[in-house]
């Protein structure tokens, strides 16, 4: 069965997704893209070369609803996939029946312009650029779960100390869990050693059944005397 998206304005106007759209964020982690930057050929309203991406919504969750729309200046309809603040990326329809272009949208600045010709184009110019993790805790929640999942060793270790804390445990816990499972030993042990300190030094914010996945990942090797002493100060 075909999806088509409607708008509240015109329910009776539907507009085709791109094809390979489904595909596209079925590639993700959980939305969570790849790579996380795009080249621009003018200047952001802060006058970047690059636009930053990091999220992209499922299919069914695109829309038209921007909670900007006394700013809408656009000619056509766009059905925003990716939402950073009042920073979107759209695809954008002269008319119904023609495939969208992309488009970058600030509701901010009021800046707007097309970033690619076609959502494979969009995939292809897309790069992978990391940054250091000297302000972490000002990003993004998807900024940071980027990063943590991407760096290197070195980078990560680093990261996983500069955002102990960080006010939202069970987002830590996602963000630090999904680097374990794929991680090298020195990794996990770091992480092992940050949860230990999330206990010693934040127990109290932490929920009563926040320990038992960490009980399953860390009970191996190189990370289960680490557990012992997590359980015996949890």
């Amino acid at each position: 069965m075909t999806l088509y998206w409607q708008t509240p304005e015109h329910p009776h106007s539907s507009f085709q997704p791109p094809q390979n759209y489904d595909r596209f964020y079925h590639e993700t982690i959980d939305g969570l893209l790849a790579k996380n930057t795009l080249a621009t050929i003018e200047p952001t309203s802060y006058g970047f070369d690059f636009l930053e991406v990091y999220r992209v919504l499922p299919i069914e969750a695109v829309t038209t609803v921007t909670g900007f729309e006394h700013e809408q200046t656009l000619a056509g309809t766009t059905f925003y996939f990716a939402k950073d603040g009042p920073r979107m990326l759209g695809f954008h329809y002269r008319t119904h029946s023609i495939e969208p272009t992309v488009i970058f949208a600030d509701f901010e600045t009021l800046n707007s312009f097309q970033v690619a010709a076609s959502l494979t184009a969009f995939n292809e110019k897309l790069q992978l650029k990391l940054f250091e993790a000297t302000d972490i805790l000002t990003w993004s929640a998807d900024k940071i779960a980027f990063h943590i999942y991407h760096y290197d060793t070195t980078a990560f270790i680093h990261a996983i100390q500069a955002i102990e804390d960080y006010p939202d445990k069970n987002f830590w816990t996602t963000v630090c869990q999904r680097r374990f499972k794929r991680g090298q030993p020195l990794e996990q042990q770091a992480i092992a050693t940050a949860v230990l300190d999330q206990v010693l030094y934040f127990r109290r914010k932490l929920p009563a059944d926040w320990l038992i996945p960490w009980q399953r990942l860390l009970n191996t090797a190189p990370t289960a005397s680490t557990l012992a002493l997590i359980e015996m100060e949890w």
